[in-house]
């Protein structure tokens, strides 16, 4: 009884600092920035959750469909045992009827068995192009589930129930993980494995149908062709208009690859431009001086194109845009 009431102090003290920092103003300010994080929370993870769950059922009927071919085109490894006996039996057939005829052939030499047998090399790379597109179709579904558990951790890890300012300090610390490992870019870039899975799936369904039938495989390749063309295009178009809203996985990759390429060719100019104009200062021979303000905007525009071209790189596609 009396271990109770030496407590009770204590407990009360522990209750009232807890009730103040929950009803203080600085806790009504946690609580206002708590219910905006949530919102934007749940926006990130709404989005994380929709790639993934597309990206899933996608996933699995496109693998079914690979998977469904590859029973067909594995066969072509193997040598057909059907064939074999049916030629057999037809080698025995003939003896027999030579035989009842009295009549000597060459089929009467012993059986060989001699079935030596190689793949073809289309059926070779037609298996292992959709092995290929297999593997990174089950890779990006995968992917996905990764991204659904992760949405679901970093909820679990935001939305504990203690005090706001702890709550508050967990959630930004998180975020903060999120904008440091580039989660946006990888959840743009989930898409990209299945893509390239598709791809391979099409080449290799050229090459088997090639095999087996020109004219039906001319018109896949052609149909694939178009589709190919199309592809290409929503992905260099929001490139060339950033406004445009059409768009693909491969798009934002694509725009820092001709970034990138832009800056090495100013960057190789620039350096060009040095070199020239150590050589003419070098020489002092030249006759017909180059027009200093010519040169001086000459090079300013380059400068300038590459402090650009940096900063874009730096912000991406879609905060350029902003």
């Amino acid at each position: 009884m009396d271990r109770d009431i030496e407590l009770q102090p204590t407990n009360n003290i522990e209750a009232e600092r807890i009730r103040g920092i929950h009803n203080d103003s600085s806790g009504k300010l946690w609580s206002i920035y708590l219910t905006e994080a949530d919102e934007r929370d749940k926006e990130i993870t709404e989005l994380w959750r929709g790639e993934a769950e597309s990206i899933l059922v996608f996933t699995g009927l496109f693998s079914g469909v690979v998977a469904t071919f590859l029973s067909i085109s594995y066969n072509n490894l193997f040598p057909n045992y059907t064939d074999r006996t049916n030629t057999l039996l037809a080698q025995i057939s003939q003896q027999l009827f030579d035989i009842s005829k009295g009549v000597s052939s060459p089929n009467d030499a012993p059986f060989s068995n001699d079935f030596s047998f190689t793949p073809s090399p289309s059926a070779i790379r037609v298996n292992v192009i959709w092995f290929l597109s297999l593997v990174l179709s089950i890779a990006s579904a995968v992917n996905a589930t990764l991204f659904q558990q992760w949405a679901r951790r970093y909820l679990e890890l935001t939305r504990r129930r203690v005090a706001p300012h702890k709550r508050a300090r967990t959630r930004a610390y998180m975020y903060n993980g999120i904008a440091s490992f580039k989660m946006s870019r990888a959840v743009k870039a989930m898409p990209v494995l299945l893509h390239l899975s598709i791809f391979l799936f099409f080449a290799g369904l050229i090459d088997f149908l090639w095999d087996t039938n020109s004219t039906v495989g001319s018109w896949t390749f052609g149909s694939i062709m178009v589709f190919g063309f199309s592809y290409l295009a929503l992905t260099v178009l929001p490139n060339l208009c950033l406004n445009c809203p059409y768009s693909t996985p491969v798009s934002e990759i694509s725009w820092h690859l001709s970034h990138r390429l832009l800056l090495f060719i100013l960057l190789l100019a620039q350096r060009l431009d040095d070199l020239s104009l150590e050589y003419l200062f070098s020489r002092r021979q030249s006759s017909y001086p180059p027009d200093p303000s010519l040169w001086t905007r000459w090079r300013k525009t380059v400068k300038t194109r590459i402090e650009a071209c940096r900063k874009w790189l730096k912000v991406g596609l879609q905060n350029r845009i902003m």
